[in-house]
């Protein structure tokens, strides 16, 4: 199952989307295709769905804007045991998200994604941090960079068990997890990633895709408007980190880190040597 998140500032000024629906269409890994349209004041266009096929599309208007309603149960519609959460300003080529779907079946108990991202806290001053990426050691006594690690994996393209839309909108013990993510209109696939991983003990999994991947919510690149085109965007997830583990997991850090990311074999690098030569190291 797929799910994409449309966002009314956002579609305007996509042109592409219908091309993009018609090669989901054909695609025999989909069963349904599930467009959550957010905006509760303004009505989705009319010819959105024009041209495919109603029992395969299907859109889901929200009664409020909140990004909880990305994890929303959609019911016996949904018969696959996973979904795929996609925003409306990302592109992956198909071959990649297949290529996705094959880690996740090998690792379902995770989040699967090409977008991972670090926490960790400061070494000298104990604050939450949040990184796009593990920061480097460059110190005088690293020998070498170490290779990075993440802790989580963005929903901007992400796959996941699909029950686990229910236990994130139903079962999580505090909702003041969901007030939260309302009042501060973030954060929520950090706090899907913390329930996850601390309900199952699984490392999110990252991708590396073969194409590119492209985002158009980038700042100062894509589209307007976007949540994390801020410029406080950093501190404002690092704030969310720092409320999740302290308040509502109580101390104590569910997230696991993982340094693997999951690509397709091409050949293993290595160099034919003589065996006299072995003498001389």
């Amino acid at each position: 199952m797929l799910r994409i998140h449309y966002r009314q500032a956002l579609f305007r000024h996509r042109k592409e989307h219908r091309n993009g629906s018609k090669a989901i269409e054909t695609s025999s890994l989909i069963d349904k295709v599930f467009i959550v349209w957010h905006d509760p004041e303004r009505a989705p266009p009319p010819d959105l769905l024009q041209g495919l096929a109603p029992d395969r599309f299907i859109l889901v208007r929200q009664q409020q804007d909140t990004l909880n309603n990305r994890f929303n149960p959609l019911g016996p519609a949904l018969r696959t045991r996973a979904v795929l959460i996609v925003d409306d300003d990302i592109r992956v080529h198909h071959e990649d998200a297949a290529f996705a779907f094959r880690v996740w079946q090998d690792n379902p108990n995770a989040l699967v994604g090409f977008f991972p991202r670090f926490h960790r806290r400061h070494p000298r001053t104990g604050a939450y941090e949040y990184h796009v990426a593990e920061p480097l050691d460059r110190s005088l006594n690293a020998t070498r960079p170490r290779f990075r690690r993440y802790s989580m994996v963005l929903t901007k393209h992400m796959f996941m068990r699909a029950d686990l839309l229910f236990f994130y909108r139903c079962l999580l013990p505090d909702e003041r997890i969901h007030a939260f993510v309302d009042g501060n209109r973030n954060c929520e696939d950090i706090a899907c990633q913390c329930m996850v991983t601390g309900m199952s003990g699984s490392a999110p999994v990252a991708v590396r895709a073969e194409h590119t991947v492209e985002d158009y919510g980038t700042p100062g690149v894509g589209l307007p408007g976007g949540i994390s085109a801020s410029r406080s965007h950093l501190g404002s997830r690092a704030h969310c980190i720092e409320t999740f583990l302290e308040t509502f997991w109580k101390d104590a850090d569910p997230l696991v880190y993982n340094d693997v990311i999951m690509e397709r074999f091409v050949k293993i690098p290595f160099e034919k040597r003589r065996m006299r030569d072995l003498t001389k190291l």
